[in-house]
């Protein structure tokens, strides 16, 4: 593939292995995207026919993958607590396809795993607005949540239980 590009046009196999270069050493800090690699390739101002060859070719040897990345992210998310939306956000500023992320967001984030991460994060809350009026804690907290991306019906009743609970322990 290099050989046909380099007979085609003015680039030389230097320009190819510079390219190349930068992928690697980039690569080898962390996983990255398809679009963070070619950002950062566009900021060293390589032409855009070397930077679709050397992405395609670390695709192929599986230096390079959305797929990993959307689901290493993805646990990593879940384990800090984010929503699914959330996810689903910053997967898509990173251009990941919506066929990748559906599909990684329906193996690794079951309804328990939300239903596990709403509890802690609405235990966390309900300590921490310790001194709020128990008639407010509730609407402090379901907007924290809805800001945050969780839907209200999947927080609805955990909410509520979980003032209950404490309003149980205050008496």
């Amino acid at each position: 593939m290099t050989e046909t590009l380099t007979k085609n046009s003015n680039i030389s196999e230097s320009q190819i292995e510079n390219a190349r270069y930068k992928i690697l050493h980039y690569l080898s800090k962390s996983e990255r995207t398809e679009y963070d690699c070619e950002i950062l390739l566009k900021r060293k101002k390589i032409p855009d026919e070397i930077i679709k060859t050397v992405i395609e070719e670390a695709k192929n040897k599986n230096w390079l993958s959305d797929e990993r990345f959307a689901r290493l992210y993805t646990e990593d998310a879940i384990i800090c607590g984010r929503s699914p939306l959330d996810i689903k956000h910053k997967l898509k500023l990173k251009r990941i396809t919506t066929q990748i992320i559906e599909k990684v967001l329906n193996e690794l984030y079951s309804n328990d795993a939300t239903k596990r991460i709403l509890e802690d994060i609405i235990d966390t809350l309900i300590h921490r607005n310790s001194d709020t009026p128990k008639h407010k804690l509730y609407e402090k907290i379901a907007t924290t949540l809805y800001r945050k991306g969780f839907m209200f019906s999947d927080y609805d009743d955990i909410l509520r239980n979980k003032i209950k609970e404490t309003d149980f322990k205050r008496k």
